[in-house]
């Protein structure tokens, strides 16, 4: 993802958020051009909470082709949860905007609770059901943490 939000704010968000995972979430960084920075939300363990998970195929009898599998990234949820935070720590929320690889646009204004398919046309499945979540967001966030900006 890319992001014109600062690498402090973004730090910020991921221990706020990293409460309600047991510290399971990190950020891999990425490049820095200009004031565009680029990042991933993973976790440190597939088997801590946040992690996602592939989706299983099976054929048209019910056979199972390929089984779930655990993934070293974050899940849809923790991935919401991470951007609530963001968005409510930032004293301007709508300037900052974060860019996915789908040329998806994550921002303040247009939420970012937004699903969508993984799977395929044979095998269906949207993001939200590929985690161990099973629920939705419930996390507190201060609406404005002054050490960032001096």
């Amino acid at each position: 993802m890319i992001t014109n939000a600062r690498q402090g704010e973004l730090q910020k968000a991921l221990e706020i958020t990293n409460r309600k995972y047991n510290g399971n979430l990190k950020i891999i960084w990425g490049t820095v051009r200009g004031n565009r920075l680029s990042f991933r939300l993973s976790v440190h363990s597939s088997k801590g909470k946040g992690h996602r998970l592939g989706y299983e195929q099976t054929d048209f009898n019910g056979k199972l082709l390929r089984k779930q599998r655990r993934l070293a990234c974050a899940c849809w949820h923790a991935h919401g949860d991470f951007f609530d935070t963001l968005f409510s720590l930032l004293p301007i929320p709508n300037k900052v905007k974060v860019y996915t690889r789908g040329k998806h646009v994550i921002s303040y204004q247009d939420g970012n609770w937004e699903d969508w398919d993984a799977g395929s046309m044979m095998f269906p499945v949207m993001m939200s059901n590929l985690c161990e979540c099973g629920q939705e967001p419930e996390i507190e966030v201060p609406t404005y943490v002054k050490s960032l900006y001096y």
